[in-house]
Order: C-alpha cells, then structure tokens, then sequence
C-alpha cells in the first residue's frame, strides 16, 4: 500500500510505502517509479543510501522514501508505476503489486535553490 498518490515535478517528496502482512526489514529493498521511458529506482543496499528506511509494525513493514528534485524532474505529468522488490540474505526474493502515483506539472522545470 501506498500512502502518497500524488507528486509534483520538481518537488522532493516522502513517499510512505506499507508492505502489508510482510516484515521485510532484514531484506533489501528496492522501489521503482516507472513512466515507460523513465525509471526511478532506490535501495537500501548496503545503507548506502539514507533516503530510504524501514521500520517494523507489528506484522507490517513500514518503508519511506525520499525522492529529489532532479528525480521528480525526470517523470512527466501524468500516472507512474510504482513497485517493491525485495531480497534476503539466503536469495530469497519476492515484489509486491503494482501501485500507481499521479505526477502533476511544474511551470518551473529546474531545480530551485535556497539562499
């Protein structure tokens, strides 16, 4: 389950993903956005990357992403896809259903700065 189903382009937003009845804080995640011709991919692997934590929930897992500016440039107004794959240390790999987010237009097309 997907907790954000509308994001602007250029914005820089936290996407709240649930992997319902699925304690997958020991694994490897990966999230995909996907426009066709464009796609978004972030990963807690190897905790290389802070944009993307998980907590256990009782039987749930709770996961949040933050996405940038420069990714959120990249999609097109419209519906992108969005998934969840992941992996355990012995290989074991599952995904989940495919969820949908909604991308509206920035007049702005850049990256802004503070400052």
């Amino acid at each position: 389950m997907i907790d954000v189903t509308f994001i602007r382009q250029g914005a820089s937003p936290v996407l709240e993903i649930t992997a319902v009845g699925t304690e997958i804080t020991n694994a490897t995640v990966y999230v995909t956005l996907d426009q066709g011709d464009v796609q978004i991919t972030k990963s807690n692997y190897k905790n290389n990357d802070p944009s993307v934590t998980m907590k256990a929930n009782g039987s749930d897992t709770d996961i949040t992403v933050i996405l940038s500016q420069e990714e959120t440039l990249r999609l097109r107004p419209g519906s992108a896809r969005v998934q969840l794959r992941w992996i355990f240390d012995d290989g074991t790999a599952d995904a989940s259903d495919m969820g949908r987010i909604e991308i509206g237009e920035a007049l702005l097309k850049g990256v802004i700065r503070h400052g």
